[in-house]
């Protein structure tokens, strides 16, 4: 969550140094609308659904299925500060590309 929060925000920031804080719009209006919906609720539903390496009675009769939770190995602060790392520099390069490859097709006229 914090990684798609932050790369859907972090893009908004760097926006804001370019053109001075001056409430300019980033996105569209539909992405805020459908942003949620599309990046959130639609990949938990499937994950929940498709996503089971065992069946409920193979969890329930092996309690070494949950080790890997209770020590922390698949997340911890490393974990979260790399994925946050990586919201970082792919929302500065989303923000860059973005930028300026529509810098040169709008707004601009030839005189």
């Amino acid at each position: 969550m914090f990684y798609k929060d932050s790369l859907f925000v972090l893009p908004i920031f760097f926006f804001g140094f370019w053109n001075g804080f001056a409430c300019t719009p980033f996105y569209d209006n539909t992405m805020y609308m459908l942003y949620n919906v599309f990046f959130t609720a639609l990949p938990v539903c499937w994950y929940g659904v498709f996503d089971f390496q065992h069946t409920k009675r193979k969890f329930l009769s092996d309690p070494s299925l949950y080790k890997l939770g209770l020590k922390n190995l698949a997340f911890n602060r490393v974990t979260v500060f790399r994925w946050y790392f990586y919201a970082i520099w792919q929302s500065y390069v989303i923000f860059y590309l973005s930028f300026y490859s529509l810098d040169k097709s709008v707004g601009k006229t030839d005189k």
